[in-house]
C-alpha cells in the first residue's frame, strides 16, 4: 500500500464520522461490557466532540475510515491517581471532564489509537497521536518534550494500568 492512499486528519464536528470511529473502537475494545473503561457512548462522544476536538484524529485509507486516535489532556495529579490505580480509566474520564475548563495541561493520556488489523505497520498510529498531541499543545506557551525513541524514557506510562478484563486490550509501551 502506498502512503499517499492514507490520510490523518483531525476529527471534524462531523456526528456520523465520529460514531463510526467510535463504533470501530468499541468493537475492538469492548468497552460495554467493562466498567472500567471509558464508556463509548453517545454521551462521552458529544462531550469529546465539544470540548476536546483536537483530541481525535481519524486515520483513513483512501475513504474508508480505518483507525482513530484519542488522547485526552489533564492534570498531572489525575494521572497520578490513574497511574496509581486508585482510579479507573471510566473515573479518570470523569474528572477530566470536569477539570476541562482549565487551559493548563499538565499531561496527556493516551486513550485510544486503533488501526484496523490488515492495515497496521504503516506508522499510521504514531503519526496519529502525533498530530493530535502538536494539535492540542499548540496553543501552550510551553511545549511537551515528545520522545519517539532511542532515549530510554517513557514520558507516559499509558501500559502501566488497563483494564485485563477484555481479551483485546493489549499492553504496550511507548518509549
Amino acid at each position: 500500500m502506498k502512503k499517499s492512499e492514507f490520510s490523518i486528519k483531525r476529527a471534524t464536528l462531523d456526528m456520523k464520522e465520529v460514531k463510526e470511529a467510535f463504533q470501530l473502537a468499541e468493537k475492538y475494545f469492548g468497552s460495554t461490557n467493562d466498567p472500567e473503561q471509558i464508556p463509548i457512548n453517545l454521551e462521552n462522544s458529544l462531550w469529546i466532540r465539544k470540548n476536546l476536538p483536537s483530541s481525535m484524529y481519524i486515520i483513513r485509507h483512501k475513504k474508508e475510515i480505518i483507525g482513530h486516535s484519542l488522547i485526552l489532556p489533564c492534570k498531572t495529579a489525575i494521572m497520578e491517581k490513574f497511574i496509581s490505580k486508585e482510579i479507573t480509566e471510566h473515573e479518570l474520564f470523569n474528572l477530566i471532564k470536569k477539570a476541562a475548563r482549565d487551559e493548563k495541561i499538565e499531561a496527556i493520556y493516551l486513550c485510544s489509537v486503533f488501526v484496523k488489523p490488515e492495515f497496521r505497520g504503516n506508522g499510521l498510529a504514531v503519526e496519529s497521536v502525533i498530530k493530535s498531541i502538536k494539535d492540542v499543545t499548540e496553543h501552550l506557551s510551553y511545549k511537551p518534550r515528545l520522545v519517539i525513541d532511542g532515549d530510554g524514557t517513557v514520558v507516559v506510562p499509558s501500559a502501566l494500568w488497563m483494564s485485563d478484563t477484555s481479551p483485546n486490550v493489549e499492553r504496550w509501551w511507548v518509549d
